[in-house]
């Protein structure tokens, strides 16, 4: 037992989690906002920098400290656009360097900040929720993701939802990518329809 975006998670990092198992999936319309949710991800840009001056304090190869420089550079122009009131989206030419930055720095601590610039998808600058001036980069794919996507071919899967059925064209199950999927309805009492599907 789990929450969907747990479950996302994990089978996004590790799909033979529930191989050759049988999932039962509850509020299965759910996982479609939880994949949403994840195909999004933040950094605070001050965070990174003050990361980054720790990385520079303590490495002492040369091509290491080159590549954090030329990052701390980049994130610091991010910053400084971004509160001048000059740009919120990133430019490409920002990302495109950041991109290669990160492909080629080999430091553990930064592993997540190397998925994050080296993925594909949209970068835009905003403030965060908590301080407006606190100033986050966002990433968002360029491709929806689907459940089917990440889920093992040797597991099978039954989908509990109130609304399986989105209209006389389209279900949950096509949103989610499994495309042949059988449909079930069961009836508790003349007041409250549940619908079951198994893909």
């Amino acid at each position: 037992m789990t929450n969907h975006a747990y479950l996302v998670t994990r089978l996004e990092d590790d799909p033979s989690l529930l191989e050759g198992r049988l999932l039962i999936l509850d509020e299965a319309q759910k996982v479609l906002l939880t994949l949403e949710n994840l195909s999004r991800k933040s950094y605070l840009l001050t965070d990174l920098l003050d990361q980054l001056d720790q990385a520079l304090s303590r490495e002492e190869g040369m091509l290491q400290r080159r590549l954090l420089e030329s990052i701390r550079f980049e994130v610091s122009y991010l910053l400084d656009q971004f509160l001048s009131g000059k740009r919120k989206m990133c430019p490409a030419s920002s990302i495109d360097k950041l991109h290669q930055d990160f492909s080629e720095l080999n430091l553990p601590e930064f592993k997540d900040y190397q998925r994050f610039f080296t993925s594909e998808g949209e970068f835009w600058l905003s403030t965060s929720d908590v301080s407006s001036k606190k100033v986050e980069i966002t990433s968002s794919r360029n491709h929806r993701l689907l459940f089917s996507q990440i889920f093992p071919e040797s597991c099978q899967l039954l989908g509990i939802s109130a609304t399986l059925e989105i209209s006389s064209r389209v279900s949950l199950p096509e949103l989610l990518g499994f495309s042949s999927s059988r449909l079930f309805t069961a009836w508790t009492n003349s007041f409250r329809k549940i619908r079951k599907s198994c893909w």
